[in-house]
């Protein structure tokens, strides 16, 4: 692909929220002095205002994103640690069901300063690899040489396995529990990188960029 300048890129930004922000009993309070990572390539995004979630069984949340597919990043006011809800908004095509979370919530960092320099890490080792460099991009004769093509696929291969091998240790540096079982939403992340999700091309075309 054609060279895209780094300033284009996806970057690493804080956003804050203004108050009062109606969360009850000082629970916004970290979140308010510090701030959230805007958004991570489309993953997520941040949202405008924090809101308070309910988890049956669970306890209160304090979510801060507004889009991550049908899961919402929230901070537990009782723990500090960083989570991920399942959330279903509600039907109103038809009006079948009301908003409900599925599920109880999964680790995303021990701490929201763990998560910052988590978004930050991985925000600065990007790009990952080239979508194009495992669908033949050689010149001439390559094209049609399979020796060529498995040369290309392997080197492809080697550099998506490279990036979520990075992921993986820059991720353990900075919060252990981040990465240590498959349940915990960095250990998705990674997979989906693994599995070419989060090809330079894509992330950049996601982005508009």
């Amino acid at each position: 692909m054609p060279d895209t300048p780094v300033d284009r890129w996806p970057h690493f930004e804080l956003v804050t929220f203004s108050e009062p922000t109606g969360i009850p009993f000082g629970w916004d309070k970290e979140l308010v002095s510090k701030g959230v990572p805007k958004d991570l390539f489309g993953v997520y995004n941040a949202a405008h205002e924090l809101t308070l979630l309910e988890i049956p069984d669970y306890g209160p949340l304090v979510c801060f994103t507004s889009t991550m597919l049908y899961d919402r990043l929230c901070q537990d006011p009782h723990t500090g640690a960083i989570v991920y809800v399942a959330y279903m908004p509600p039907n109103t095509a038809n009006k079948v069901h009301p908003a409900f979370v599925v599920g109880l919530p999964g680790l995303v960092n021990s701490s929201l300063d763990q998560f910052i320099a988590s978004v930050r890490a991985v925000s600065e080792r990007f790009p990952f690899y080239s979508r194009e460099s495992g669908e033949g991009e050689g010149e001439g004769d390559d094209l049609d040489d399979p020796a060529a093509e498995r040369a290309r696929a392997e080197q492809h291969d080697s550099e998506v396995d490279r990036a979520a091998e990075d992921l993986t240790e820059i991720l353990r540096s900075i919060d252990r529990a981040a990465v240590a079982d498959e349940t915990t939403f960095w250990r998705s992340f990674v997979f989906d990188v693994q599995m070419g999700d989060f090809a330079t091309e894509d992330v950049l075309g996601h982005l508009g960029q």
